[in-house]
């Protein structure tokens, strides 16, 4: 399936541009031909092809995002980082069809997390995590779940309410949006699809179009969790159950403050 990539911009982040940029470049360069591509970046980096955006900081990835938002002159954006690499399953021209066909706002592929194993094989393990997300209003304010999953399998798209950051979506809807938040520097996902949820964002998910991301699975640092929790704040969100069952609770990092 041939696509259109002149109107659409690639928006990356990254904080190591000599190590993990050019691998993004030339996996862009491959399956998005035509593409425009903007990098973040809070160093001088020259890349052909490619328009460097100078970020005072790298690691606020909301203020990078942000900051190439306001640079986009396409309708359409692929969202990704410098973890990430595009490959042949990764079919972007699947995720930009219905959103150029506006059935949808925003389409999102998965991610599989790929690491070195002993400098000779690479281990893939995908990660799923797309769903719905179920709200009910509790005494102390707005409850979110972010279920897991969808019932559903094959080819097509299926609508959702929350994806992976690794999306196509229309430009005018992240802008009517306002972008990411700014309360924190971290990617708050969460926050960003409820925010999605509220303003009628459609979003979809297309299950078999599948990006590498070259990454290792950290734990959440405190600070992490407590620009979370301020990110949820701002939209009156107490208390928020993400997709691997961990709670993230105003009134109980109110009570550990205190402590």
């Amino acid at each position: 399936m041939s696509s259109d990539f002149s109107k659409l911009t690639v928006l990356a982040t990254t904080s190591d541009p000599a190590k993990a940029t050019p691998r993004l470049i030339r996996s862009v360069a491959r399956f998005c031909p035509g593409a425009n591509t903007l990098l973040a970046s809070a160093k001088s980096t020259v890349a052909e092809g490619v328009t460097v955006v100078t970020v005072p900081d790298a690691q606020d990835v909301n203020g990078s995002r942000n900051a190439l938002l306001a640079r986009v002159r396409t309708p359409y954006v692929l969202l990704i980082d410098d973890s990430i690499e595009l490959g042949r399953k990764s079919q972007v021209e699947h995720l930009l069809k219905p959103v150029a066909g506006d059935s949808l706002d925003l389409v999102a592929g998965e991610l599989q997390r790929c690491a070195k194993r002993f400098g000779l094989f690479t281990s893939r393990e995908l990660m799923p995590s797309h769903g719905s997300v179920l709200a009910k209003m509790m005494p102390s304010g707005e409850q979110a779940t972010f279920q897991l999953g969808l019932p559903f399998a094959g080819t097509g798209v299926a609508e959702c309410d929350f994806t992976q950051s690794f999306f196509v979506a229309r430009t005018d809807k992240l802008r009517a949006l306002g972008g990411w938040t700014s309360a924190s520097p971290f990617d708050e996902r969460e926050e960003f699809f409820l925010r999605a949820k509220r303003f009628g964002v459609r979003v979809g998910i297309r299950a078999a179009s599948i990006a590498s991301r070259w990454s290792t699975a950290v734990e959440m640092s405190n600070d992490q969790r407590e620009s979370r929790i301020c990110a949820l704040a701002a939209l009156g969100v107490s208390e928020l159950i993400d997709a691997s069952g961990r709670t993230f609770s105003a009134e109980l990092s109110s009570h550990k403050q205190a402590a």
